[in-house]
């Protein structure tokens, strides 16, 4: 009885090795840069690749991947110290003194340019994330990204400039905490900046899929979605753009004119009419009203609050229940 038991074991264990021999090995991709490595007896290949993001084998992290080429073992050799991207098959190598050591058996393997770089870019917000209202964000509201530094993160929240650190090692990344100015804003535009800047602080890695950045938060089922801010138009050419005459409700209006490098800003309410001396801040214009600084942006009719320009597309705007639009 005991000599069955014990041959039933046996083919047990028999069986699940006859399975794990049978499964199909790992399909892997990995770009990163190929280089030459020292050979101990038989047990390495000779090369090996450095990926340039997080890699797993086998369920666990790896910083380096032997790499093995038995259909031609030359093209390593005219790679060598140059970024590739390598796809193939996860093998395994036994040694004696290194155990089992995970390898690719190259299918294919090419030169590939110089790794995407966040580094002195620039970015504009064109979606939010279904997560954060589902309503892309507001026409003619610019949100921007920029990185002008190693290890800073700044940009337009949406009202407010913000700034703070930010870490990155490969793919990933971790934005603030992030500090920001204090200016009011109307409510819809207030409430898309703080969507916006807990998604920031939230990040957790990023991806480029030209023409689109995408920066994957925690808590978010879907990712920011930046495209590259146009070079070669200055903020002055965008609010210059502004001047002439913008219309608001009960025969009130928005007169912007230029005078040297400053603005004219001119606002009639039902009270009158007051004109103010403006600056370019940016994408806005700064002007002081009351004592106090208030900035005019663009943006469309939601973002105004009032209902009776809610279906505009082309406004301007300084705070809530305030603002002035072109049909």
């Amino acid at each position: 009885m005991r000599l069955a038991h014990a041959s039933n074991a046996l083919m047990l264990v028999l069986s699940c090795v006859c399975c794990l021999a049978q499964a199909p090995p790992q399909k892997i991709s990995v770009t990163g840069t190929l280089s030459r490595v020292m050979a101990v007896g038989a047990e390495s290949t000779g090369w090996a690749i450095q990926p340039d993001s997080k890699t797993n084998i086998d369920g666990k992290p790896v910083n380096s991947i032997q790499v093995r080429d038995s259909h031609e073992p030359g093209r390593l050799e005219s790679l060598a110290d140059k970024r590739v991207t390598i796809v193939g098959k996860v093998g395994h190598r036994h040694g004696v003194e290194t155990g089992a050591q995970p390898f690719i058996e190259v299918s294919s393997i090419k030169e590939v340019g110089a790794p995407f770089s966040l580094s002195a870019s620039e970015w504009v917000l064109e979606d939010l994330g279904e997560d954060l209202g589902g309503h892309g964000v507001i026409d003619r509201v610019q949100a921007t990204l920029t990185f002008p530094e190693t290890g800073k993160v700044g940009g337009n929240g949406s009202c407010n400039r913000f700034f703070g650190p930010t870490e990155m090692s490969g793919d990933h990344i971790k934005i603030g905490p992030l500090g920001s100015t204090r200016m009011a804003c109307p409510e819809a535009v207030m409430k898309q900046e703080t969507k916006y800047l807990a998604a920031l602080q939230a990040a957790d890695h990023f991806e480029w899929k030209d023409p689109y950045l995408l920066v994957y938060s925690k808590g978010w089922e879907k990712p920011l979605r930046f495209t590259r801010l146009a070079t070669g138009v200055s903020s002055t050419e965008t609010t210059d753009q502004w001047l002439g005459r913008w219309d608001g409700v009960e025969g009130t209006y928005l007169q912007l004119a230029k005078k040297g490098d400053k603005y004219v800003v001119e606002i009639r309410d039902l009270d009158g009419s007051k004109t103010f001396e403006g600056f370019g801040d940016g994408n806005r214009i700064r002007f002081t009203r009351d004592g106090k600084t208030e900035f005019l942006s663009a943006g469309d009719g939601q973002a105004t609050g009032m209902k009776w320009l809610a279906d505009k597309k082309n406004c301007l705007l300084t705070r809530q229940g305030e603002g002035w639009c072109r049909d």
